[in-house]
């Protein structure tokens, strides 16, 4: 089973940045990563004009696109974080980025200090910071949100540390 690992942040806080920077930490060292994003606002849209976009604007329901190396999948239909992690629990790392409110496990993100309001909207303390700038605590490992390899490295560790 993966290890799920969610990133919880404001937005423009650095999520996306800190995860795209750890994925080629992580598979350089042979990990297998796939990531989550939450859309809360239906936002994701197909590039415009292209196959695939005008068969959603036609009504379909779903499509898969289907190369030699890959695959891409959508439908319409409402999901849950859950069934969406139980499908992706081959690989070593899934990161989530968003839903806060969800009980796995979290890294708080922030670049500014405003952003570190973040850490009163989780249900429980994250198990690291990523900042950019110092922030104390005590009890949580905190990390510069630019040391992707400091950040990658702990996370690999303590994963094996764990049952």
């Amino acid at each position: 089973m993966a290890a799920v690992i969610g990133f919880a942040g404001f937005s423009n806080s650095g999520k996306t940045t800190l995860i795209s920077k750890l994925i080629p930490q992580l598979r350089s060292s042979g990990k297998t990563v796939a990531v989550i994003k939450h859309d809360g606002h239906d936002h994701y849209k197909e590039a415009e004009n292209k196959d695939t976009s005008r068969y959603l604007e036609a009504g379909a329901d779903g499509f898969a696109v289907i190369s030699p190396e890959s695959y891409v999948m959508m439908e319409r239909k409402r999901v849950s974080l859950l069934s969406i992690l139980k499908t992706l629990g081959h690989y070593d790392f899934v990161f989530v980025e968003g839903f806060k409110s969800e009980p796995h496990e979290k890294i708080a993100v922030f670049r500014e200090r405003k952003q570190a309001a973040v850490l009163k909207q989780l249900t429980a303390p994250p198990i690291a910071i990523a900042s950019a700038f110092p922030y104390e605590s005590e009890h949580i490992p905190v990390f510069d949100i630019n040391d992707s390899a400091g950040l990658a490295a702990w996370i690999v560790a303590r994963t094996q540390r764990l049952p």
